[in-house]
């Protein structure tokens, strides 16, 4: 694998993003988190996703994407919503390792995981869609209303504002801020807690959790992304897409 990285801790999983230093997300990384997530499901009992330093990720790989066609656009987000939608439902516990910037596509991987727990200097998270004149994917934004109720959801989404840690822990983005260096090991600890119980009672409670989202991803996936990339060939937004292109 060329994106991304996945090693054994006994019999958990670490899923580690190891794409340069932004860890952009591209056709590649989304199908090799698909890859990821069957092995994972396969043979581990819990999951840690961690990504960089200094980004966890950045998000799209803007470069990149802004050279393809749009019936490759729509390939690359249908194989993206599904890695999203396969490691969301893994039957195991999950936590997602957060010590840089999750922002965009980035905070969308964030959010897979049942827990996220974040390093204690200064990272920014949050969905800038709107700014960008795209709705955040359909996954990203029914596992948001999900995680911290549609009102926080809205401000997030409607405003497009990244925030601070210290901010995502009060509304429930995060659940737990450490110290950089005790990021990994914080979340070992509480995956490694819940896959030590039986796993066929965790199993259920967690299904119970995820499959009102993930039916209605999998009912109207495609009809959403496909209103996505017509929105992302649009001349306003591929003119913002292009100055934000830059930064990359």
């Amino acid at each position: 694998m060329n994106t991304i990285k996945l090693d054994a801790q006994g019999d958990l999983a670490l899923l580690k993003l190891q794409h340069g230093v932004t860890n952009a997300i591209n056709p590649e990384m989304a199908q090799e988190l698909t890859q990821a997530a069957q092995e994972i499901k396969r043979n581990f009992r819990g999951m840690v996703f961690s990504g960089g330093e200094k980004f966890f990720s950045m998000g799209f790989d803007l470069p990149f994407l802004l050279k393809i066609t749009q019936e490759e656009m729509l390939a690359f987000l249908n194989t993206l919503s599904d890695a999203i939608l396969d490691l969301y439902t893994l039957p195991l516990p999950t936590v997602t390792a957060i010590k840089g910037h999750a922002v965009a596509g980035g905070q969308i991987l964030a959010l897979v995981s049942d827990w996220r727990i974040a390093g204690s200097k200064r990272i920014l998270m949050g969905l800038n869609e709107v700014k960008l004149g795209v709705p955040v994917p359909f996954q990203a934004d029914l596992i948001l209303r999900q995680l911290l109720g549609d009102r926080q959801a809205t401000e997030m989404l409607f405003t497009g504002e990244f925030v601070s840690t210290d901010k995502a822990l009060l509304t429930g983005l995060v659940d737990q801020i450490v110290p950089d260096h005790e990021v990994d090991q914080a979340a070992f600890e509480r995956v490694s807690k819940v896959a030590a119980m039986p796993q066929d009672g965790f199993k259920e409670i967690k299904a119970n959790r995820v499959e009102m989202v993930a039916d209605l991803c999998r009912k109207y996936q495609n009809e959403k992304n496909t209103r996505f990339v017509e929105l992302w060939f649009s001349a306003e937004t591929q003119a913002i897409l292009q100055k934000a292109a830059e930064k990359f």
